[in-house]
């Protein structure tokens, strides 16, 4: 009898014993099925890689290595795509950063095609992103920041109204979305 997927966070340190530990989860959740398959998350490639190895020496089969960026691409691309909304490539982001900054004032305007600013801006912009410092508290930071650092702001504000806008979706709402499917029992 098939059972339905699910979705299971376990944190082990690594070794050994973790290494046996997993095998043994694998195959309970293989219920019998070698072929059957089971996701494992890991930290990096490299620790997949190497679990991969270890466990198909051992004759498991079926189990798949991913990265959480990988996990997130396959749980929330197609709900983010059913909503019309596509990926942000690293050129549409530079050309979007560099839009903003034209529009943040005239010391970043005259520096809006170097790449190194457009990176930090849009680094800064999705790490701002991440930690949710963007939105009300945007407009409190600007009244005591100093004028260069208002115009970074304002750009990132700009940046992230045209990447709404154009309906392009970074690494942020791809975990968000994710983690819907995931809560939702669409995963």
């Amino acid at each position: 009898m098939a059972s339905t997927p699910s979705l299971e966070v376990v944190r082990v340190r690594p070794g050994p014993t973790a290494t046996a530990w997993l095998g043994r989860r694998i195959r309970e959740l293989q219920e019998g099925d070698p072929l059957r398959p089971v996701t494992v998350v890991v930290p990096g490639h490299h620790l997949g890689l190497h679990l991969r190895r270890r466990l198909a020496g051992e004759g498991y089969a079926g189990v798949r290595f991913s990265v959480l960026a990988q996990l997130a691409e396959a749980l929330g691309a197609a709900r983010l795509a059913a909503d019309g909304r596509s990926p942000l490539t690293a050129v549409t982001r530079a050309a979007l950063v560099r839009r903003a900054l034209r529009t943040a004032g005239e010391v970043l305007s005259r520096s809006a095609d170097q790449a190194g600013l457009v990176d930090l801006v849009a680094s800064l912009a999705l790490e701002l992103r991440r930690r949710g410092d963007l939105g009300a508290d945007t407009h409190r930071i600007l009244d005591s920041v100093t004028a260069t650092a208002q115009a970074v702001l304002h750009a990132i504000a700009e940046y992230e109204r045209s990447r709404v806008e154009a309906r392009r979706y970074d690494e942020v709402d791809l975990l968000e979305a994710a983690a819907a499917a995931a809560e939702s029992g669409d995963a």
